[in-house]
């Protein structure tokens, strides 16, 4: 008799229907893009969209939709690690009275709207929804180059927009700080501790899993 629970897990990276349909999710995904969307384009403008977190955002509700698994995996990627940093920088500033690094420095900005700083809490729930959605499609191990190609497009984006916005921290760290005295390179770097420090690891990480549980379902 095969064991109910190792079958179950066997199913991972295999599409099921449940009480979370296609349509739900896909409605769902809508719903929030149509709060999402206005809400953040009248706090912050339009450019404001081109942070990657906010991409990332985009991307999500894009690969729900579509049921697309690369954009689901690279979201995957770039997501937990960014919520774990930016509930980090909360929690130090409740702490502390000081912020860790400064991400999330406009909650306490009265002059963003407070919609768009409770939506914020994405962070939060977003890579929630992307590990479940990477244990029912399963994870695309094209993932890394594609997430970091697609960093690395947005924060050469992100330079030549300095003068409207520091996106993405192109321009600087939330302290001012310019890493070795010079835009260009200062963008550089943080593109290659994105794609090395962030998204590297948990692509280690996501490969691992998937790969054991593809040796036990076929033990």
């Amino acid at each position: 008799m095969v064991d109910r629970s190792d079958s179950e897990s066997c199913q991972v990276g295999k599409p099921r229907l449940g009480r979370m349909t296609q349509f739900t999710i896909r409605t769902l995904a809508l719903l929030w893009l149509a709060c999402y969307l206005p809400v953040y384009a009248n706090a912050y403008g339009g450019w404001h969209f081109l942070q990657l977190c906010n991409v990332g955002v985009l991307l999500t509700c894009v690969g729900l939709f579509t049921s697309n698994r690369l954009l689901l995996s690279m979201q995957a990627l770039a997501t937990p690690l960014t919520g774990v940093l930016w509930t980090a920088d909360i929690a130090t500033h409740f702490a502390t009275g000081r912020f860790l690094h400064g991400g999330s420095s406009y909650l306490w900005d009265d002059q963003v709207p407070m919609a768009a700083r409770l939506l914020s809490t994405y962070h939060l729930i977003l890579p929630i929804v992307l590990i479940a959605a990477i244990y029912r499609y399963g994870y695309d191990k094209r993932a890394w180059l594609a997430q970091s190609a697609l960093a690395g497009a947005i924060i050469c984006v992100s330079v030549f927009l300095g003068d409207v916005e520091n996106l993405n921290y192109s321009q600087g760290w939330p302290n001012g700080r310019v890493l070795f005295g010079h835009v260009g390179m200062h963008a550089a770097v943080s593109w290659a501790l994105f794609c090395i420090l962030i998204y590297l690891p948990t692509h280690v990480l996501w490969t691992w899993m998937f790969a054991q549980q593809k040796r036990r379902c076929a033990d």
